[in-house]
């Protein structure tokens, strides 16, 4: 496979899936070695291992 893509369900990361570290300000979710952060005020940040791929896709408002 010269392009291999991983698709992760939103399941892995809003269901009881994965444990989430919340210390008030922010929760914190790692799965297979991405990570993701959502702050209080909805803002999130991804870190992902080298070598990785990230597709973002958006809710209709």
């Amino acid at each position: 496979m010269a392009r291999p893509v991983q698709y992760l369900d939103t399941a892995v990361v809003t269901g009881v899936t994965v444990e989430v570290e919340d210390d008030g300000t922010a929760r914190r979710a790692v799965v297979d070695g991405f990570t993701l952060v959502v702050d209080s005020k909805g803002g999130a940040v991804s870190s992902v291992p080298a070598g990785r791929k990230v597709t973002v896709l958006t809710n209709a408002a």
